[in-house]
């Protein structure tokens, strides 16, 4: 099967891209209010949605840890509630990806519940990561993005994870989730224009698309990391080659 491509247009002259994910709904820290307070900004911006996995908690009895007995719903509670939360914005949403803790229902039975969700709200199910290709007025950007997997505890080590997508092909952003922690780096590379016959600096920026759990009676606060900031990076594209401006 083929690489997956979102390919996605505007007329605007600028366009946010809102990466949300790692929400963990039915998790008892999840900020439910923040959440909604991202979905109305992109609503009155009109920003792309792109869910970045791990919307919901999914615990079992055999996930790691005591999450099947501290989370606030049942999983099947959880999904409803996402397709109540995320129904009204549908038509922003460009694509939605798995995460691990959807996944744990997979490896125990088969089912996806991302598949599901993504089926229910009738959005692109982009599973693992894919490549968007984005046209605001007369500029183009390619996105790489993945919810991601990596072990990292410290802000360089979470760095060094998202840069490593460049290993799988070239764009002009790299987006992960996973990691808990909300961070960006912009790096410059010397790339040979052909056409006229310049070398020209090219910008990659590299994104962790942060999350939505407080700090406190945490996992991280018992393992002892160091607390991140929570909630999402706004991406904003511009008409004007080349111009992308991401805020954390």
């Amino acid at each position: 099967m083929s690489t997956k491509l979102v390919t996605l247009r505007t007329d605007q002259p600028k366009k946010y891209l809102l990466p949300l994910g790692d929400w963990h709904w039915g998790h008892p820290n999840c900020d439910r209010d923040m959440i909604q307070g991202y979905l109305e900004w992109a609503k009155k911006t009109d920003a792309w949605i792109l869910l970045m996995g791990d919307l919901i908690e999914n615990s079992t009895k055999r996930s790691v840890g005591a999450g099947v007995y501290e989370q606030t719903l049942s999983p099947d509670e959880q999904k409803d509630a996402v397709y109540d939360l995320l129904g009204p914005h549908r038509e922003r949403i460009v694509g939605l990806f798995t995460g691990n803790h959807e996944e744990r229902t997979f490896k125990d039975s088969g089912h996806d519940p991302s598949k599901e969700m993504a089926r229910v709200l009738r959005v692109p199910y982009l599973r693992y990561a894919a490549f968007l290709r984005l046209y605001v007025g007369g500029a183009g950007y390619t996105v790489y993005a993945s919810h991601g997997s990596s072990g990292a505890a410290t802000s360089a080590g979470k760095l060094n994870a998202v840069k490593k997508l460049a290993r799988v092909g070239e764009a002009d952003v790299y987006l992960m989730g996973h990691m808990h922690d909300l961070l960006t780096e912009t790096v410059l590379r010397k790339v040979v224009d052909t056409r006229n016959k310049t070398v020209k600096d090219v910008r990659r920026h590299f994104v962790v698309t942060g999350n939505f759990l407080s700090y406190e009676d945490s996992y991280g606060e018992m393992k002892n990391y160091e607390p991140s900031k929570i909630g999402a990076p706004r991406l904003r594209f511009s008409d004007t080659e080349g111009d992308v401006h991401v805020s954390i």
